[in-house]
């Protein structure tokens, strides 16, 4: 099976989760969205949820543009081309997007122990909201993976890579700087 199947199989399962947690939250009537007031960080989707994704995607990007750089660093900066760069192995790719998932639980732990203590937030994630955010952070980083995975397979499509970080990058600061 080709990884771009693998991947695109990890997404659909991590979708079927994400649209349990929204069936369990109807069924206990839990608030499934919810951008203002006391339900954030309640509802399953939240004020929150877009940020999640995005660092989903940054990480992804962050970590894995560190291996790339390390593997590639023999190459003369006046020969770097499509042709002369070692291609990451799908191993890689996919240790990078790991990274990224732990990434995401390490915040939420974070989130909801040192950021509450020092009451930099008020109160604490509820568990759907939680998984949620940990499940649209994967999705993001999954995302990035699938992008970053045809950008090398298909060598003609090297600057989408930069072009979509770019872009990813300005929403988020956009993301930031209107909503906070």
């Amino acid at each position: 099976m080709k990884l771009r199947w693998q991947i695109l199989i990890i997404f659909g399962c991590l979708v079927i989760v994400q649209l349990v947690l929204v069936l369990v939250a109807f069924l206990i009537d839990w608030p499934i969205i919810h951008v203002i007031g006391e339900e954030i960080s309640v509802a399953v989707f939240d004020f929150w949820s877009m940020g999640h994704l995005l660092l989903g995607i940054a990480v992804f990007i962050f970590v894995f543009t560190i291996y790339f750089i390390l593997k590639n660093r023999d190459v003369p900066p006046e020969n770097v081309s499509i042709h002369t760069v070692k291609i990451p192995a799908p191993k890689k790719m996919f240790i990078s997007w790991i990274i990224s998932v732990i990434a995401a639980i390490l915040w939420e732990v974070l989130e909801n122990t040192l950021l509450l203590y020092l009451e930099w937030k008020n109160k604490f994630d509820s568990p759907l909201n939680a998984i949620s955010d940990i499940i649209l952070w994967s999705i993001g980083g999954l995302g990035a993976w699938y992008i970053t995975h045809l950008t090398f397979v298909s060598k003609q499509y090297i600057l989408g890579y930069y072009f979509y970080g770019i872009i990813t990058l300005l929403v988020g600061v956009y993301y930031v700087v209107l909503f906070i």
